[in-house]
Order: structure tokens, then sequence, then C-alpha cells
């Protein structure tokens, strides 16, 4: 998100710019400016930058989650976004391997996805893409007649039945816009995009990933997660432990860890 704040009326600005960007906006929009380096909130007057993330939950989302949490008699210390601690990681990941490329992180939902470009130096290019979940199950149970869209998530989850065959079918909507805004950063920028990771939700898709990469020519983000988690403080218990944990953990871990590496002259 690109602000370009009147002075002296920076908060006023970014606050009515918030509620016109967000969907179905509540009359009251609590929002607060947090630094980038800290994590700590700073007033937007004195914050010189227009690059921004935009990020946030409705707050009846945040009292069910509490409540739920209750229910189960866990009382956390925090409740953080967890899609702001996966893009951190990753951006954080690309810098310890030294990375000179970019990677596509791709979080799904229900209707939309998130598809952000991460580099080195944090995100490049953020785009919320109109097609989720739901409709790569709709578009399952079309192609393969149905019965209802249950059957269309059985099968979307299952490890044992094979989607490769049809699998650029269910997914024509989503690659095309993935394809548009990749084509488009890379133009725009002169890099490239050589990793994904993805992330769904409301239901495990363990061939999504590959699928997508595959069409897009991009490679699963590779992580040694151990030796990353070390190099930031972070150790296991025993080698039985740290052998059960893959990058599908690295949301979690980035609720552990300080990412203030610095990025390398080029």
């Amino acid at each position: 998100m690109l602000i370009d704040a009147p002075r002296g009326k920076e908060t006023e600005f970014i606050f009515n710019l918030l509620h016109d960007e967000i969907e179905n906006a509540p009359a009251e929009l609590s929002a607060h400016c947090l630094s980038p380096e800290s994590g700590k909130e700073v007033d937007p007057t004195e914050f010189n930058r227009k690059d921004v993330v935009g990020c946030g939950v409705p707050n009846p989302d945040i009292a069910d989650l509490q409540s739920r949490m209750l229910d189960h008699a866990i009382y956390p210390r925090r409740v953080e976004l967890g899609t702001i601690g996966v893009i951190g990681a990753l951006q954080e990941a690309l810098v310890w391997q030294e990375s000179k490329v970019s990677a596509l992180f791709l979080e799904l939902e229900d209707r939309v996805a998130n598809a952000v470009i991460i580099g080195p130096k944090g995100i490049e290019m953020s785009r919320k893409v109109e097609a989720g979940t739901l409709d790569i199950a709709e578009a399952l149970k079309e192609e393969l007649s149905l019965k209802d869209m249950d059957a269309a998530f059985r099968l979307l989850s299952s490890k044992d039945f094979d989607l490769s065959s049809i699998s650029r079918k269910i997914l024509r909507k989503l690659l095309r816009e993935l394809q548009s805004s990749i084509g488009f950063y890379e133009v725009q920028t002169g890099q490239s995009v050589s990793w994904i990771h993805t992330s769904s939700r409301s239901v495990s898709m363990d061939w999504l990933e590959e699928s997508i990469g595959s069409f897009l020519n991009l490679e699963s983000f590779q992580l040694e997660m151990e030796a990353w988690l070390e190099s930031s403080g972070v150790s296991f218990a025993s080698e039985e432990l740290s052998g059960k944990i893959d990058l599908s953990w690295i949301g979690l871990f980035s609720t552990l860890c300080s990412f203030n590496r610095e990025v390398a002259a080029a």
C-alpha cells in the first residue's frame, strides 16, 4: 500500500484510507502504526515512510478465538497474525541463505488468496486474488461430477488421490491471476521469482504447492529448519523432536525468533 499523506494530517488521512480500503469496514475502526524494525507503536506523523503493509483482523474474530482458547484452558500471553509472522520468517530465511531471488508466499482462504512476493529486503508486492479453497473445491466437484462439496473437500485433502491430471483445470483461475502478478513484478523490477511456499487455512492440500510450482516454473521453498532456528537462538530438546519439524511449522516458530539480520550490500 502506498500512502502519500498531506503533512500534518497523516493520522486522519491514514485512518480514512484504511476505512475505504477494508471491505465492509465498521463505522469505528481501531488502527495502530507499528515500526517494522522494532514492532513498537510509532506516530504516523513522524514515520517518514510511504510504503506500508496494511493488515488486521475483525474484532469479533479475535473475541471468538479468545473464547475458544479459554474453553480449552489456554491462556496465551499475546495473539499475533500468523500471516505476518510467516512473511517475516521467509524474508529472514532468504537473507540467511544469502538468496538473490524472491519467493511467492500464497495463503488461501475460502474465497480469496493472499499472494505476496517476498525478497531479501522485505515485501516486494502484495495482491489479493479472488480465488480460494471453495473455488477449487467447486471446480473439482464440477470436473468429476461429484455428489456434494464434502466429497470434493475429501479428495482435495486426500494423500492417496492423484489430482495431477486435472490440477490445471481446477486451478485455472488461480493460476491465471498468479501468472499475471508474477509477470508484472518481473517486468517492472527486472528481478525473478524462483520459490513458492503455500498455506491453506481451511483444508490441507499437500499437492497444491507442487502443482502450482510446476505450472509457474517455481521451486518449493527449501530451508534447513534446525540450522536456521539455531542461528536465531532456538534449539530442540532432542534430535527426535527436531526430525519432526518441517517448513509447515515456520509460522509458529516465527513467534520465537528475533529477525534483525541485515541484507548484505550487493
